[in-house]
């Protein structure tokens, strides 16, 4: 469902960094300017020894004490635009700023927004070059916006949780389930590829690696066009 007002009041919006100890630099510094540039915004960092999704659910409970009417959660390793405050203004319940991951099924890392298969959620095709909203069924939670009324249905009171098999293997990391739920409770879930962000793990730029693979694969790919071949004829 496309809910919530465009062009929320600054005041009414929550900037939140889930962390269990270390926060990115140039994350420190990004918020430094956004706080400076947007000094209305409430910003709130949160620090847990527990799982993230414990410090992701304690933030929610902080968030609903306010008045304010969308969250964004930003994990310590990531890096957003100075223009995310503007994904509060979409008019749906939620949405992630691209950034790039990693995952088994990929040779390159690629933006975290997925489809549901109806078994699994798999990548979508055509990621790159893609701009504006784009529809799915599921965003990684490293820069997301989400609305309050999200938060407020009954059966999202404990938003985020990993979601495990009957033999203790993790099948959904507490943002896919999170999507997961939300989905099926009529919440419309998009991607904003104009809102990229940076994903640095242990301090490695995904944009800056995925941009040198794909280079890498071009160049591998003419090398391979421009080898001399041998042709048989016919007998």
């Amino acid at each position: 469902m496309a809910t919530g007002p465009a062009n929320v009041d600054h005041s009414k919006i929550m900037v939140a960094i889930p962390t269990r100890g270390y926060v990115l630099c140039s994350l420190v510094t990004r918020l430094m300017q956004l706080q400076e540039k947007y000094p209305d915004i409430i910003y709130h960092v949160e620090q847990g020894g527990l799982s993230v999704s414990h410090v992701r659910n304690s933030i929610v409970q902080k968030f609903l004490k306010t008045d304010c009417a969308v969250l964004i959660q930003v994990d310590d390793d990531v890096v957003p635009r100075m223009s995310i405050p503007e994904m509060a203004d979409h008019p749906y319940d939620i949405v992630g700023a691209t950034y790039h991951i990693f995952r088994h099924e990929m040779n390159l890392p690629f933006p975290g927004v997925f489809k549901w298969t109806g078994t699994t959620y798999r990548p979508i095709d055509e990621v790159f070059g893609r701009t504006g909203l784009v529809k799915c069924d599921a965003v990684v939670t490293g820069c997301m916006a989400v609305k309050r009324q999200v938060f407020e249905h009954p059966e999202l009171t404990a938003p985020f949780a990993m979601k495990y098999t009957d033999e203790g293997l993790m099948n959904f990391s507490d943002d896919i389930h999170f999507c997961h739920r939300a989905r099926q409770l009529g919440f419309s879930i998009y991607a904003d590829y104009d809102r990229h962000a940076d994903h640095c793990p242990t301090g490695v730029s995904m944009n800056l690696l995925s941009y040198q693979y794909q280079e890498a694969y071009i160049l591998a790919m003419q090398k391979e066009r421009e080898k001399p071949r041998i042709v048989t004829p016919n007998a």
